[in-house]
């Protein structure tokens, strides 16, 4: 990992400047979490209220709202008026989640590579639309995912079959697992070179890519964990705590650059 080491001891106004853009990208991806969750919200209480008011089950009722099954009173477009907007805030909140997800972390990753590579600055806007490209192929395998999770989760009201979609689960996760691979290695080849580059690294070294997952988990959950911690401990502490989960994240992005660099050559 000597790129790694070269990094943070030899160049550590580059390594702050990762620590800042990945402070700034946790800061946006909370504030915007807090304002569509809370829009979000609003609607579901007024759903829910609503759904309250026509003496129905409101554990249910949502469903039957899907399903077109539920009687809607007097007011019925309060409820499609509510779940309209639910949706509409929804999907503001995932374009714009890839977008900063892809601006920030493609240009963190950019500048790792520019390090070690020499790329030329006028390749960062070419490389950005690159990385946001598998960035919405990453997006809608997590949203693929979550949605064949969702109908596992509530199979009993949609009255479906869960084990029929426990295949679609397994090909959410391993698409996921090739997307990933593919962040590092983005660069002025065709998009479709990189996939493929992808595919082959991720089936010949998928023992040791593996191993690099588990270790990025366990360095995060530590972390994350000390934060849990502190919580009752004291202000400081809790401060530090929050400090070393941003460093780990950091340093997780660049030890998975190196190490995917290092697998293509190993």
């Amino acid at each position: 990992m000597y790129d790694l080491i070269y990094l943070i001891l030899s160049k550590k106004k580059i390594f702050f400047v990762l620590l800042f853009l990945q402070l700034l990208l946790i800061i946006i991806v909370v504030s915007l979490s807090a304002l569509y969750t809370q829009k979000i919200m609003t609607n579901l209480e007024n759903i829910t209220s609503y759904a309250e008011s026509l003496n129905v089950d409101v554990q249910t009722a949502p469903f039957d709202i899907m399903q077109q099954k539920l009687p809607l009173g007097n007011d019925p477009l309060s409820i499609s008026r509510n779940y309209n907007e639910i949706k509409k805030n929804l999907s503001i909140f995932v374009v714009l989640l890839l977008f900063f997800y892809a601006v920030f972390n493609g240009t963190m990753l950019y500048i790792i590579k520019k390090k070690t590579l020499k790329l030329k600055n006028n390749e960062y806007f070419r490389y950005l639309g690159k990385f946001l490209a598998f960035s919405l192929i990453l997006f809608l395998i997590v949203a693929f995912f979550l949605y064949a999770l969702s109908k596992i989760v509530f199979s009993v009201f949609l009255q479906t079959e869960p084990v029929s979609f426990i295949p679609l689960l397994l090909i959410g996760l391993i698409a996921f697992y090739f997307a990933y691979i593919a962040f590092p290695l983005i660069d002025d080849r065709k998009i479709m070179q990189i996939i493929a580059e992808a595919l082959h690294l991720g089936v010949k070294k998928f023992f040791w890519i593996i191993f690099v997952f588990l270790i990025m988990i366990f360095a995060l959950a530590a972390s994350a964990l000390l934060i849990f911690i502190s919580l009752e401990k004291n202000i400081v502490l809790l401060s530090l705590s929050h400090i070393l989960l941003l460093i780990m994240t950091v340093l997780s992005k660049i030890f998975y650059y190196n190490s995917i660099q290092n697998l293509r050559s190993f």
